[in-house]
């Protein structure tokens, strides 16, 4: 096949990709979680039944930016198909189901990098999709988000051995791209086009309130930036673990308010020594922020203008680690004051709801924020459903 005919075929695969693999969410309000007397309703952006979650699309594109940008290796400038890199990515679930597909249907062949000790629903899908239990690199659970973050780091400085060797090297489209915070910003902003596009009968109802999970900072930063467009006094809100508190101590520092310390009695300079935090090991919201140890720049660009509030939320194991950890009455009692998202969970499961941790505690924050207030809209997103925290 000539050059020509590779390049107009490549090109057709990624334009078919593109229109297949797109993001299609559910929108609906939650019935039953807020009294008929209030008037607040909480609507919902569910991503939860298509694989990729709201990662769904995303990563047709930035392989495309990868194949076309290259990478740099010694200074020298590779290109990237099928032929000379494999691609690899660190994920916790959502996202590396979108990966996977996509580089499969590119040709590449693809590992995704997963702390071990996760639930079986959280690999399978990434194992399915890649044909092989291989395609599922694990690291160890202690090390969790900074594990993963190690093992690409050890992967990608293999690459000039490799090349030596006339082997393929490994690309991350997720860290090798430039133009990949604008990209995943653009495509995830759709997730509120959405919400608006499901009011095809009635007036769009505004939204006063929206609150999404932190993870890397796209999940806030596309429909954080596009609810402001649509509602210009609304307050964009992200969750956060207590187990983690990295992002909420670094939004309080920039607005001089009450650090995680002060709060929680529990330090978060240990990840300056790339260590994890003492509250991780319980940590099970997969779909907030972990700490990485390295900048992630969408979470830096939604701390700019994007964030008005990071809230914080808890669960029964995080809280029972955090009262043998500390000894102060006054972070206990801060600490049992948060949304438990457990306890959200089920009183969700009761009403008919079967949603996932991340999601449960978006809920739970929604609800908490409607405390006291009347006639208000909270919108949130539904990243997975239960059964993806189960073995």
């Amino acid at each position: 096949m000539s050059k020509t005919n590779i390049f107009e075929h490549r090109e057709k695969l990624y334009s078919n990709l593109k229109k297949e693999i797109v993001s299609k969410p559910q929108v609906y309000p939650l019935e039953g979680v807020c009294s008929p007397e209030s008037g607040n309703k909480v609507f919902v952006i569910d991503v939860s039944r298509q694989s990729g979650s709201h990662y769904r699309g995303v990563f047709v594109h930035l392989i495309e930016l990868l194949e076309n940008n290259g990478v740099s290796i010694d200074k020298k400038r590779h290109p990237v198909n099928p032929n000379t890199a494999i691609l690899v990515e660190p994920t916790t679930g959502n996202g590396g189901e979108d990966f996977i597909r996509a580089a499969s249907e590119l040709g590449y062949e693809c590992h995704v990098v997963m702390p071990e000790g996760m639930p079986l629903a959280r690999y399978r899908p990434m194992i399915e999709l890649g044909g092989s239990e291989g395609t599922v690199i694990r690291t160890p659970t202690e090390d969790y988000a900074i594990g993963m973050r190690n093992k690409l780091a050890e992967l990608i400085s293999s690459n000039p051995a490799r090349i030596d060797h006339g082997e393929k090297f490994f690309a991350s489209p997720n860290h090798c791209c430039n133009e990949r915070a604008t990209v995943t910003t653009s495509l995830m902003a759709r997730m509120i086009d959405a919400y608006v596009e499901s009011f095809t009968s009635q007036p769009v109802k505004d939204v006063d309130l929206a609150v999404f999970a932190m993870g890397n900072g796209s999940s806030v930063l596309g429909p954080g930036k596009r609810v402001k467009e649509l509602w210009h006094d609304e307050k964009v809100h992200c969750v956060e673990s207590l187990a983690s508190g990295l992002f909420f101590d670094r939004f309080c520092h920039a607005r001089s308010l009450s650090d995680y310390k002060a709060l929680f009695d529990i330090d978060t300079a240990s990840y300056d020594n790339n260590q994890a935090s003492p509250l991780m090991s319980a940590f099970s919201l997969y779909g907030t922020n972990v700490p990485l140890g390295v900048s992630l720049p969408s979470q830096d660009s939604a701390l700019d203008g994007v964030v008005d509030d990071v809230v914080l939320v808890n669960d029964s194991r995080v809280d029972a680690l955090h009262a043998k950890l500390i000894d102060s009455k006054i972070a206990r009692r801060n600490a049992r004051n948060l949304v438990f998202w457990d306890v959200v969970q089920q009183d969700l499961r009761d009403l008919g709801y079967s949603f996932g941790n991340s999601s449960a505690a978006c809920v739970g924050v929604a609800l908490r924020l409607l405390e006291n207030k009347r006639d208000k809209t909270v919108l949130t997103v539904v990243y997975d459903c239960l059964d993806k925290y189960r073995d």
